[in-house]
């Protein structure tokens, strides 16, 4: 029996801005991000010369991956993202 309801990857937070993964779906995505992450310090460090060109593709691959996931984390998440604090609703 499936519901038609759409199953949200992430919850938005309840104070302060952005989501946090609550599926499997949502972890994946967080796990895939964390193992770019590493796989790109990895490839950095173990370079015989590390130059400015190689510097600025690993922040490229960083900054492609962390975008992303947040949108990813955007299209999926249960409420549009927003700052919330103690006196919002």
């Amino acid at each position: 029996m499936q519901s038609n309801q759409q199953q949200y990857w992430f919850r938005v937070k309840e104070y302060g801005y952005g989501a946090y993964p609550v599926s499997i779906q949502g972890w994946l995505c967080l796990l895939m991000f964390l193992g770019i992450y590493f796989a790109d310090i990895f490839w950095i460090v173990s370079q015989d010369s590390i130059t400015i060109t190689k510097i600025l593709v690993a922040i490229a691959v960083f900054l492609l991956a962390l975008g992303g996931l947040v949108w990813i984390a955007r299209k999926k998440s249960n409420k549009p993202w927003r700052w919330r604090s103690s006196t919002s609703e």
